[in-house]
């Protein structure tokens, strides 16, 4: 899914993937059961790093438990190779690589995706169940008034 970059990585951060690793196959077996049954949601959401200039994508699953309690997962925080262009096919990759590591990627008629309105992104899930984020959509909305607001007064 994300490819060793040669860059330094602290401790830490080593431990908590190292732990992660090992809570995977536990989770996944929670995640995979209650995706196939009952079905959930995936949010995504592709962004960059201006600093470093890396880009990432991060997914989460929501779902609801034997207990029909909700429960929320982060499925995997993945740099995006920086030597290919976000394009449909690259997207759709890094989104079923992540499905795939929870047994889920079979599962896709059960998940409803939550996302923004990048056209990549609509392309890549186009033969799914999708919705935008609200949270998405008013930033823009928030954005795009400030920028009127900004030329007004000019």
């Amino acid at each position: 899914m994300s490819h060793c970059s040669g860059r330094y990585h602290t401790p830490v951060a080593r431990h908590a993937k190292d732990t992660a690793a090992k809570l995977i196959p536990f989770i996944a077996v929670e995640i995979a059961e209650a995706i196939s049954t009952v079905g959930g949601s995936i949010t995504f959401d592709l962004w960059t790093d201006n600093y470093r200039k890396i880009s990432y994508l991060g997914q989460t699953v929501h779902y609801a438990d034997s207990k029909f309690r909700l429960r929320e997962r982060i499925l995997c925080v993945a740099e995006f190779d920086g030597e290919l262009r976000k394009t449909v096919e690259n997207v759709r990759k890094l989104v079923m690589d992540g499905l795939r590591r929870y047994n889920i990627n079979d599962c896709v008629n059960n998940i409803v995706f939550v996302t923004d309105r990048g056209s990549n992104v609509l392309a890549a899930l186009r033969i799914t169940d999708h919705i935008f984020c609200t949270a998405h959509i008013l930033n823009k909305s928030v954005m795009f008034t400030k920028q009127v607001k900004k030329d007004f007064k000019r």
